[in-house]
Formats: structure tokens, C-alpha cells, sequence
């Protein structure tokens, strides 16, 4: 009275005991195998519901036997995704709450095996009021040669609730082929997101693997593979990131880019997790452009190449305010004494250059009137010498008593 059955791809049927509705026969051992599909592509697992059940366990019942029983079974698909399956919702949507774990991880179905194709599975995260959401993939690889990111994908999604109470969905990320996601944190008016993984009919791979974590709110400083650090620019208050950027090669590519706002608005939001090693990190430059078509509607001055109008005070300034490839406002003949720094130092090169003149100037002031003082000194100190008249005469008395004081005077003086 052996059975097995054999799944065709979620079959359903039920299985008896012999001889049903009517009583067993005695002595009998009876097995029944269930095989759901088991191959790269499918993976099935098995529902069992007992409709009726008859199997009398009292020894006082002798020799009868009751009916036995009736089951129905259902081979379903086996996801093997963790998470609690959402209730009167689509077969492959799982729902994880914060009250329940804190933290955990979730995968595409079967992961690290191939996931089927045509399937769209959904995987709701729900924290308390006072929470934000962490997700970090730790593998990724989805159907390649997608540039539109058509065939297979996952989308990241914010769940917010407007002023009315109602909530609307924002798309924050569309990824696809093998660039892994960087980290995502939902804004701090955010504790609801939704993940989406989908694929088509064609080739499949082995998906994707990430980690969720509840936390408590805080305010962070948040297309290539960066689990460990990111950087995304908003150039809109979409709340979806233009650029995803990590890594030394992924950075080069994106220098030689000049990225400008849709608006007069513009977010930078780095995110690392915990598993990063630390790297130099980035250095930016902005400039606020206006929107100045010709050098004789700009109020500043005009960007030969790349036609951007920036105030004259950015010139010279050792920043390319106008842009890559762009080095108008940073000639090679560029004379340093434009510059901010340069205007200072000549400032402070003049205010000393002039304090040391005066103090020259004070001190020779000084050591002349010091001179002067001395030299009159010397006038007032001259002595006459004059000698009487009893000096013997050889040419006259008087003639040379005359003679003598001028002499003396002469002397006297110099």
C-alpha cells in the first residue's frame, strides 16, 4: 500500500488510508512519498492538510481499527527566503518586523543557488516611530548585459506618510546585472521601506543577499559595488540619488564628470557600515553657477568652455570653479596677487615693510639730534685765553696781546 507522488509543478491531490471512508484492515505498514521539484531551477516544499483523521490509540478497542484518514497536499515553492510570509498576500512577499528582530538578513529565492525565473517577490520592513532602517548587501548578482535595467532588477523604496496620514512610496534605488548597492538609511521621517526583486523569463543567476538592521533615529552625515561605503548626491528632492559612488576606480570615472542640480538644490550624504576598513574618503569642490548664457548677460565672469557664469571673486582662487576641462578662471598667467592669499600677504608684506621704514627712519632722526645736542655742548665750553701786558716786547705790546687771543679763539672753536 506504498504511495509516492511526484510533483508537476505545484500539483495538489490528496492521499487515503486503505479501504477509506471504510475501516483499515489490520497489520498493515503503509508509506507515502511526496516529492516536490528539486533541480537548478525549481525547489518545492510540501503542505499537508488532514481533512478527516481516525486512528484509535485505545487498547480497549480490540481488534477494530477506525477509518483512517484523508489529507490533501499541496507542492508549493520553496523561496527559501527568512522572514515570516505575509498572510492574503502574494505568494513570495515576507514581512519582518522590529517588535520581532532587530536585525537580520534576507535573500532572493533560493540564494546562493539560481532564482527561478518569473518571479517578483516583495519584502516589507515595518520599525517603530522612533526608528530608521539600515540595509546592506553583501552579494549581488542579477541576469548581466541589462544596461535598462529591465530583465531583472531590485528596487528600494521609503514608505512615508504625507501630512493627511497617507502613505506614498519613493524609489530610492534601481539596481541591476553585478553592481552591488551601497548602504542605504531611510530619512529620519522614515521607518518603513519595501524591497522588490523581480525577474523575467530569461537567465537567471544567483541573486542577492543583504542584511537589515533597526535602529534608533539619528542624522547621518547617505550603480557600483559599495557594501562597505558610499556616496550618494541628490540633485533633486526626489529623494532618489543621481549617483551612487565608491571606490578608487568608480571615483576617478566620476571626477571627470561635472554634475549640476536639476534645482537650486543639492544633497551629499555619505554613508560606511560597519564592516568598512577606512579609506581616504573624498574632497569636493561646488560652485554656485547662475544661468547666464553669453559673457554679456553674466554679471561675473563667463567660463569659456563650459559657459557657466560664477562670480568674479572665484578667479584665481586655485579651485576649477568652472568645471572639468575647463581652467578659464585658472590661467597658467595667473598672478598669485589676485588671489585671496596673495592679496593678504602683499597687505601684510606693505604693513611690515612700512613699520620697518618708520623705525629706520626714527632711529637716523634720533642719532642726528643726539649729534647736534654734543656739538653745541662744545661751543659753550670755548675759553678765551688773553695774556696781560707785561709780556716782553719785541714788535709792540699791544699788537701782540691781540694776536694772541685770536689764536686761542681759533682753536677754541674747532
Amino acid at each position: 500500500c506504498d504511495q509516492r507522488v511526484c510533483s508537476r509543478g505545484e500539483t495538489n491531490g490528496t492521499i487515503i488510508t486503505p479501504n477509506y471512508p471504510d475501516r483499515y484492515p489490520p497489520n498493515i505498514t503503509c508509506k507515502f512519498y511526496l516529492d516536490g521539484l528539486v533541480d537548478k531551477q525549481n525547489l518545492e516544499k510540501t503542505e499537508l492538510r488532514f481533512m478527516s483523521f481516525d486512528l484509535p490509540s485505545d487498547e480497549k478497542a480490540g481488534p477494530f481499527t477506525g477509518t483512517g484518514f484523508k489529507a490533501q497536499y499541496q507542492f508549493v515553492t520553496d523561496y527559501a527566503i527568512p522572514g515570516t510570509p505575509a498572510t492574503n498576500r502574494d505568494k513570495c512577499h515576507f514581512d519582518y518586523q522590529s517588535y520581532s528582530l532587530k536585525s537580520g538578513s534576507f535573500n532572493s529565492p533560493r540564494n546562493p543557488s539560481h532564482y527561478p525565473p518569473n518571479t517578483e517577490c516583495i519584502y516589507e520592513f515595518h520599525g517603530l516611530p522612533n526608528e530608521q532602517i539600515v540595509f546592506i548587501f553583501e552579494s549581488f548578482e542579477l541576469q548581466a548585459n541589462d544596461p535598462d535595467c529591465t530583465h531583472d532588477y531590485v528596487e528600494l523604496y521609503m514608505i512615508k506618510k504625507n501630512k493627511l496620514g497617507h502613505e506614498h512610496e519613493i524609489l530610492v534605488g534601481h539596481y541591476c546585472g553585478e553592481n552591488v548597492p551601497g548602504p542605504m538609511v531611510t530619512d529620519e521621517d522614515s521607518n518603513h521601506a519595501k524591497v522588490v526583486f523581480h525577474s523575467d523569463a530569461s537567465h537567471v543567476r544567483s541573486g542577492f543577499r543583504a542584511r537589515y538592521e533597526f535602529i534608533h533615529r539619528q542624522t547621518f552625515g547617505e550603480l557600483y559595488k559599495c557594501p562597505n561605503a558610499v556616496l550618494k548626491i541628490y540633485t533633486d528632492t526626489s529623494g532618489r540619488p543621481e549617483y551612487e559612488i565608491c571606490g578608487g576606480e568608480e571615483g576617478n570615472k566620476i571626477m571627470s564628470d561635472i554634475i549640476i542640480s536639476q534645482e537650486n538644490y543639492m544633497k551629499i550624504k555619505f554613508i560606511s557600515s560597519t564592516s568598512a576598513t577606512g579609506g581616504r574618503g573624498f574632497r569636493l569642490s561646488w560652485t554656485e553657477i547662475t544661468s547666464a548664457t553669453t559673457s554679456s548677460t553674466c554679471d561675473g565672469f563667463f567660463c569659456q568652455i563650459n559657459k557657466y557664469c560664477i562670480a568674479e571673486s572665484l578667479r584665481c582662487n586655485n579651485i576649477p570653479n568652472c568645471g572639468y576641462g575647463d581652467t578659464s578662471d585658472e590661467p597658467p598667467k595667473c598672478d598669485p596677487s589676485y588671489t585671496n592669499h596673495g592679496i593678504l600677504h602683499i597687505i601684510l608684506g606693505v604693513v611690515l615693510s612700512l613699520i620697518v621704514l618708520v623705525f629706520i627712519i626714527v632711529c637716523i632722526l634720533h642719532r642726528r639730534r643726539k649729534a647736534r645736542k654734543k656739538k653745541k655742548k662744545k661751543e659753550i665750553e670755548v675759553r678765551y685765553v688773553t695774556r696781560g701786558g707785561t709780556m716782553n716786547r719785541r714788535d709792540g705790546g699791544p699788537a701782540t696781546d691781540k694776536l694772541l687771543k685770536e689764536r686761542t679763539e681759533k682753536v677754541s672753536i674747532v
